[in-house]
This record gives structure tokens, sequence and C-alpha cells, in this order.
């Protein structure tokens, strides 16, 4: 059936380039529209996909100030924290390891190619100039190539809302030392956008290793550009880059220790657009490098760098069939102490897209990519999505979708000394993946709404570590054994149900809920760690006066499993964690907001070993002018 349907999708023409910006003239609602489930904009309800949006106004809302912080709030997502913010976070979509998830700011895609999986570190993503995040759950190679087995978590930084000049401006402080600002200008004067961000955070933090009384703090700042000119009723412009240098402090497993990373990153995204009434073409540039320099009981600097050259089109056949299509290369290098001099790999790639309003009420979405790999030759991937709407209220949808990540250069070639070393796997094989789901979505006449999502993600090649004879008297590994990974025989597993709900009360009460059961486990039957089979999350949003706005957030999560203090795998203790926000409207133009987390000083842990917060207070303001 693949290739049936491949050889269908190859008489096209085709692409691998993120997000289609909306013509100009064209009116939307923005919360009820999704940019990245099909490449150009599509109702939520007709994308067929299991799709998340936060505008700004939601993100305000929550009091969040990561984007750890906030995605750890959907349904399907969980976070892991190695201690205070700034330190390593990763982010799982469905259970799966962070590694398949691909993020893009901007369009630019900023997995890290420097570091050991190509993961992305989330402890390095403030929210101050984010103005949208959409979440894609399940397989999305068929549309953004490797990386994207699991899902895909896309951020937009801020961009002007109105005619003429806008301004925001927000300065929050608080336990640990903490202190966060951010300003930014954004302007519209006739055929010219453009939008400038500065932020900056700060904070002593608490130490990494639980219990330890050394704090571990961090400090960032980050400026964002971007730009965007109407040359005439045809062709526009444009670029974006974003810089951002980091520096945080971090712990080694159970031990406090002087340990820092100094990190610097920097990306950008040029394009040229042609565009008619019925027809869109686009070719841009997108550029992404990360230096980390490491501190530690084995330290050296980590380069990584991707460029990436698209042309991508999109044709309106008539008014029920869309095409997108086009082609793309991409170039990542990596070097650093772990990694030798010259690692490279070059991907080529050739995607296309059919979208379908097969009846007023069904729509169907078929996508179909082929990269070709400069060390693993093609990898074909596909993807089908509908959806079916009963009515004005019910909508149901299901999807099918392949999905695949090649082995990083670490994971190839690397090697590292010490106690412990590492010595990497050259005969590594791409790990492969297959996403099933179906769903519902019943919205209600009074402004609530209900989805449910059963999901199955199968994944063939899986890279798995093996480690080491460990020699208890040295505390090291045995001579002559070192750790490595290897493709496990066999299929890894992740299935379950994510629910979410949301209920207007009053008119003043809105009660939400989130829930997710993730069972999975790894081919050899073991639970992969770091999971929760139960994420419970329940919130109630409160205008408590006409100017004075309140959210109470809960999340319970419960059975997980972890790589404990006496060297095995066992249980995490459950834990449960609120955390309450308001915002105080004191003139048209200035707010004064507050935050506490964790409300009830729970003690807990994300990852065994490492701390979380205790009560924390936060007070700030926030103007627009």
């Amino acid at each position: 059936m693949q290739n049936t349907l491949w050889r269908l999708f190859a008489t096209t023409a085709l692409i691998g380039s993120i997000g289609l910006p909306a013509p100009a003239q064209q009116i939307i609602n923005l919360e009820e529209i999704t940019f990245s489930a099909n490449l150009t904009p599509t109702e939520l309800g007709r994308s067929g996909s299991s799709v998340s949006v936060l505008t700004r106004q939601q993100i305000d809302r929550t009091g969040a100030t990561s984007v750890s912080e906030l995605l750890a709030g959907l349904a399907g997502v969980s976070i892991t924290q190695t201690g205070p913010v700034g330190t390593t976070t990763d982010v799982r979509i469905r259970g799966i390891e962070p590694r398949f998830v691909s993020v893009y700011v901007d369009g630019v895609l900023i997995n890290d190619p420097g570091s050991s999986t190509g993961a992305v570190d989330f402890g390095a993503l403030q929210l101050g100039d984010v103005s949208r995040i959409e979440v894609l759950r399940g397989a999305q190679s068929a549309l953004y190539g490797g990386s994207a087995a699991a899902g895909v978590v896309n951020i937009t930084t801020l961009r002007p809302e109105t005619d003429g000049t806008q301004q925001t401006a927000t300065l929050l402080a608080g336990s640990f030392g903490t202190v966060v600002g951010q300003y930014s200008l954004r302007q519209r004067h006739g055929a010219l956008d453009y939008a400038l961000s500065l932020s900056h955070s700060r904070a002593d933090g608490f130490s990494a290793a639980d219990g330890q009384p050394e704090p571990d703090g961090h400090k960032q700042t980050r400026l964002s550009f971007s730009a965007r000119y109407q040359v005439d009723n045809n062709w526009s412009a444009g670029a974006s880059f974003f810089l951002q240098d980091s520096f945080v402090e971090f712990d080694d497993w159970l031990a406090d220790a002087p340990h820092e990373q100094d990190r610097k990153e920097y990306g950008g995204r040029v394009f040229v657009e042609y565009a008619t009434d019925r027809s869109r073409q686009t070719l841009e540039y997108t550029h992404y490098s990360v230096e980390r320099e490491l501190r530690d009981s084995l330290p050296g600097s980590f380069t990584g760098r991707r460029d990436r050259l698209a042309w991508n089109g999109q044709t309106d056949m008539t008014d029920t069939l869309r095409l997108l299509y086009g082609v793309d290369v991409q170039r990542e290098t990596a070097l650093g102490r772990t990694v030798p001099a010259g690692a490279k790999a070059t991907s080529y790639g050739i995607f296309a897209q059919s979208e379908w309003a097969a009846t007023s009420d069904l729509d169907i979405v078929l996508s179909g990519r082929m990269d070709r790999n400069s060390n693993y030759g093609s990898i074909p991937t596909l993807r089908v999505a509908t959806s079916y709407r009963l009515g004005d209220a019910l909508t149901l949808r299901a999807s099918l979708g392949s999905g695949f990540r090649a082995p990083s250069v670490e994971q190839r070639f690397g090697m590292t000394g010490g106690a412990f070393p590492f010595m990497g796997n050259p005969g590594l094989d791409v790990e492969r993946s297959q996403n099933y789901e179906i769903g519902a979505d019943l919205s209600f006449a009074n402004g609530g709404a209900l989805s449910l999502t059963l999901f199955q993600i199968d994944t063939k090649n899986l890279i798995d570590d093996v480690y080491c004879v460990y020699d208890p008297v040295a505390m090291a590994c045995a001579a002559g054994s070192f750790n490595s990974v290897v493709n496990a025989p066999g299929k890894a597993r992740s299935r379950g149900v994510e629910f979410s709900f949301e209920q207007p009360v009053s008119d003043t009460l809105t009660l939400s809920a989130n829930y997710t059961y993730t069972d999975a486990f790894l081919a050899n039957q073991r639970r992969r760690s770091r999971v929760p089979r139960h994420d419970l999350q329940l919130g109630l949003d409160a205008m408590l006066s006409d100017r004075l706005q309140g959210r109470v957030s809960v999340r319970h999560v419960a059975d997980r499993l972890d790589f404990l203090p006496n060297y095995t795998t066992g249980p995490l203790p459950d834990y449960t964690v609120a955390n309450l926000s308001l915002r105080y409207q004191m003139t048209d133009r200035v707010d004064l907001i507050g935050k506490i987390d964790n409300l009830f000083n729970t003690q807990y842990q994300h990852v065994a070993g490492y701390g979380t917060s205790d009560r924390a207070f936060y007070l700030g303001f926030a103007s627009r002018f």
C-alpha cells in the first residue's frame, strides 16, 4: 500500500518547508486556524490532526514564563527538568523520546545538530518574544522530514497586530533571585511590517542536585527581529533572525558540583514569495548555529550548524482541491569534544500534499515525502488525515502516518573517556515509526468544548543504551568495557488516551481539564523511563472583577519509573502541584501580574535525584503603549 500511495504522490512534484503565510488580504480568526498541521492556513476542525494552538492572550492567562511550563499544560505532553529554570529540560509527546520532536522558531528548525541525540533543550526557551505556539501530536515526517516522528512544536515570535506602532514591556521579579524583563516594538506602515523584541532573565536558582546547599543559577539574553515587505500585489520578501546568549550552572546526578555551560545560538530565515489568487510560490533559506561550552568533569565544546534551502508552492486546483509541493536540501555539521572533525550529513527532500474537500463535511489530506540521506539513502514517509463533521457540534477525525529519524553524528562516531567511557556505533540504522489515531471533538452552544483521542505509535530500530560492565570496587566501568548504543530488535510502542475539556461554569468562571493515559514500553517490554502513566491537570479561570482575573491550576502525575540512587530502575513517587496566577488591570495600559508556583510547597521530582521549586512568589508589571 505504501509503494502505491508513494507513486501517486510522486506524480505531483514536491517540498519540505515550514509554514506558508496567509495572503495579506485574507481576514481569518487566528484562534480557529492552524498553520502547522497542513503547512497552509486550515480550520482546526478540518485539519484531521491532533493540534493545540496557544495564542499570546492564552499564554498570558496561564502565567507561564517558559515554553516547557506552558507545554506541560497540554494533553499528550510531559516534561522532565533536571533542576531550576535553565537546566536541561526535555519535552515528550505521547511518551516518545525527546529526539523525536521537531521544534521550529519562525520557520527555523532549532533541534541541536551538535548534541548526542539532536533533541531540543527546552531549558533555554523562554516566552518573552513568543506570540503563538502550535503543537502537533503524532508522526509528522511526511510534512517535516526527519526527527518529527512524535510531533512538532511550532513557535512564532511577536508580530504587528494593527496598523501603526505597538510596544509592550514586562518586568517580573521574585523568589530565588529571579528577574525577567521583556520589551517589544512592532510597527506596520503601509507595505512594511517589522517587529523587534529583547528579553533578559536571570536567577540565583536552587540546587539542581536535590537537597544540596549550593544554588544553581542562570542568565539568558535574547534578541529577535522579523520583517516583511509587500513589494506589489504579487511579490513580497522578508527576513527573521534571533540571537541568544545563555549561561547556566548545573549538578551531576546526586552530587553538588560547580559545573557550568555557556550557550550561544543564532538562527534566521530569508524568503521571497510570489502569490496570486490561486497560487503561491516561496523560495527560502534558513540557518541555525549553536555553540555550547561545558565546564564539568570532562570540559569541552560542542558546535552544531544547519543550513537549508527550500522552494515550495501551493496551488488551488479547484475550490475543493489544493496542492502543495516543493523540494529542499539540508546540511548539518557537528564538532565537539566527542565528535570527529568534519562530521556532517546532507539530505535532499521532495514533498507533495493534496487537501481535498470531498464534501461540505468531509476533508481528506494526503501527504508524501521522500528524503535522500547521504548516510542512509532514500527514506519515504506518508500521512493520511481525514475529518468528518456531523453537524455544527461534532467532528470525527483519524490519521495514519509514518516517521523516521536518522542517527546523530555523536551516536555513530562519538567517543568519551573517563570512568564511564562511551563509544559510538557506526552501524546504527534509521529509527522508523508508525502513528495511528482516531479522535472526536465536540463543541457546546455555551462555548464549551471536549476532545478525545486514542493513539498508538510503533517504533522499529529504536536506539537504546547499552551499559558497560560496572566495577563496584573502582566505581567505574570494568577494564575493556564501555557504554554504547544499539538498534534494539523488535518493536517499541506507546499507546494511550488524550482527553481535554473546557466549560464555562458561569459568566465569570471557566473550568478546564486535561488527562493523558500513556502506556509506553521498549521493544524488550521494559517500560519507558520518566513517562507518567497518568497525567491529570485541572484549571479554573475566574474574572474576579471587571479588572481582575485569576487562574488556579492543579497537576497530578502518577506511575513513573526512573533510574534510582540505588542504581536500579524503580518507581518515582506520585505528586500533585498547584499554581496560582493573578492579573489586575491598573490602567488601560498597565497590568499588575503575580503568581505563586507550588502553592502548597509540595516536595517532588521530575527526575530522580534532581530538585524542583519550593513554594515561590513572583510579582511584576506588563504594559502596552
